[in-house]
């Protein structure tokens, strides 16, 4: 082999090896980019092994949640039908109830009315008459009270006691009996005393002067003497309307009720004393201040003493079964001028007419 032979084989050695560290760089090359891919995917695959428990985890406590909830719910669907059947069976119970006080106020109104009814001899004997009576409830606070025992004299009150319904009642049937007491047991026939003396009974039977409670009544008392053709009238912060010859006269009583707050005060009740016209019918009217006190009109207001004065005077003039219907009217269209006006109170009004 000569010289030139050689050069060329150990050019193409070196060439060869040129190559293959070539080979062998880019082979590492691969190695390490394959190390740091298996690296990566390691770690991609680790992530996603902890990832998948803490989704099993997750659902795990999902699961448990939900049936934790279902439980809650089955314990609350059955506390609720318990609640409902509980609810129903006091309902009626409560319905019941309901029914039988309705049933008991509705007797004790029908004992309420039956005290207040006359018989056709006090009738007779009675002047011209109407009775507007509307309680608010079943029974009422307001009562009216007649007496003609005596000859000659007929004796009329108007009560308007503290409260109304059962409470308003109860002392209704209070002044009733009082009222039969004085004037017709121990027939103190002078209207003023006659108070004076109510107020005392009222202070005496309610224990008020060691006890809290103030009931009490406004009382408008008349006595017409019809002999001597004479009205006696006291009022116990109750006023009375006369009107004769188209003339209105307001003839008011003194403010102290009868029992209630200020029973220490000393009660005088004036007696006012009338004539009957010989010309002119005489009309009077006692009342209590339910009908005065209704809230309606456009601005909802009271209707107010002024209003009833007036329209009191303004109906005089007709039959007594037409007054009342007139007053009915007027005090319905006073309610019902604007929606959902209920009755304030009880409500009473009297007219009479005395003719000579």
């Amino acid at each position: 082999m000569d010289c030139e032979d050689n050069i060329h084989w150990k050019k193409r050695f070196e060439e060869e090896q040129k190559q293959r560290r070539e080979v062998e760089h880019q082979l590492e090359a691969k190695i390490e980019e394959l190390y740091q891919t298996q690296y990566a995917l390691k770690r991609k695959i680790q992530e996603l092994e902890a990832l998948n428990q803490r989704l099993q985890l997750t659902e795990e406590d999902v699961r448990q949640k939900a049936q934790e909830r279902t439980h809650a719910l089955e314990e609350l669907t059955a506390f609720t039908e318990a609640l409902e059947d509980m609810v129903e069976e006091r309902t009626e119970e409560v319905h019941f109830q309901k029914l039988k006080i309705i049933q008991s106020i509705n007797y004790a109104r029908q004992i309420q009315l039956a005290i207040l009814s006359f018989d056709e001899k006090v009738i007779k004997n009675l002047p011209e008459h109407f009775i507007f009576f509307k309680p608010r409830d079943i029974v009422s606070g307001d009562m009216y009270w007649f007496s003609n025992k005596h000859p000659d004299l007929t004796f009329i009150a108007v009560v308007d006691c503290t409260g109304h319904g059962v409470p308003g009642a109860f002392m209704s049937l209070i002044a009733h009996n009082l009222l039969n007491e004085i004037i017709n047991i121990r027939r103190l026939f002078s209207v003023d005393k006659a108070l004076e003396k109510l107020h005392k009974l009222v202070v005496r039977v309610l224990k008020q002067k060691i006890t809290n409670n103030h009931d009490g009544m406004d009382v408008s008392l008349l006595m017409i003497d019809s002999f001597i053709k004479r009205i006696d009238f006291a009022g116990a912060n109750a006023p009375m309307v006369m009107i004769q010859n188209r003339e209105q006269k307001i003839i008011k009583g003194e403010r102290l009720g009868i029992g209630g707050i200020k029973i220490n005060r000393e009660r005088n009740y004036g007696k006012k004393t009338f004539s009957y016209s010989k010309k002119y019918p005489t009309h009077l009217y006692l009342f209590s201040d339910g009908f005065q006190d209704q809230f309606g009109g456009k601005i909802r207001e009271k209707f107010l003493r002024h209003r009833f004065y007036e329209l009191l005077l303004e109906i005089h003039d007709l039959p007594m079964s037409a007054q009342k219907l007139q007053l009915n009217n007027a005090l319905q269209a006073w309610m019902n001028s604007q929606p959902n006006n209920e009755q304030t109170d009880d409500i009473l009004v009297m007219g009479l007419r005395l003719i000579p």
